[in-house]
């Protein structure tokens, strides 16, 4: 979150737009939150499945409720960012209180340790969402917002069919 204010301070394209890049930050926390680690650790898909068709549900019911002008486009993504934050609140009540998961159990040094011991998988991650993401921050200062939206839906569209043809061969 520091850096994004931080970036959103020193990029003069970013300062119109403040609200938004710090409203989205919320979509951060939802994701950080939710532990789908450990839904698919149990093999509990079907978890995974009711909290983000809860999350989406939220999101559109929300969107429809509250954005009216398209000068609230900054709500959006607070939207998106608040109930995931919800879903992922549920989500830690089911782990602790159904499935009879013992918060205490969690420290910061197991926590260093795991992250210390998946390095390369960490890495391998951070690199492939930096290819991923980093085009699209890159194409946001090189071209005009018409030709960016273009590319915006293009990039989804291509990821999607990424995403889906991945799962086909591979189920």
């Amino acid at each position: 979150f520091l850096v994004l204010l931080f970036l959103v301070q020193i990029i003069p394209l970013w300062h119109a737009h403040r609200t938004m890049f710090l409203a989205s930050f919320s979509i951060v926390v939802g994701q950080a939150l939710f532990p789908v680690w450990y839904f698919q650790g149990i093999q509990k898909m079907q978890f995974l499945l009711i909290l983000n068709t809860i999350s989406r549900l939220l999101y559109l019911v929300a969107i429809l409720l509250i954005v009216q002008v398209p000068e609230q486009y900054y709500l959006v993504n607070l939207i998106n960012g608040s109930s995931w934050i919800l879903v992922s609140l549920i989500s830690v009540f089911v782990v602790v209180i159904r499935l009879n998961v013992n918060l205490k159990d969690i420290s910061m040094s197991s926590t260093f340790e795991f992250l210390q011991s998946n390095t390369a998988i960490f890495l391998a991650n951070s690199l492939n969402n930096l290819y991923r993401n980093g085009s699209i921050i890159l194409a946001g200062f090189l071209l005009s917002q018409t030709h960016l939206g273009f590319y915006s839906v293009i990039d989804k569209l291509i990821q999607f069919a990424r995403t889906f043809f991945t799962i086909f061969f591979r189920g």
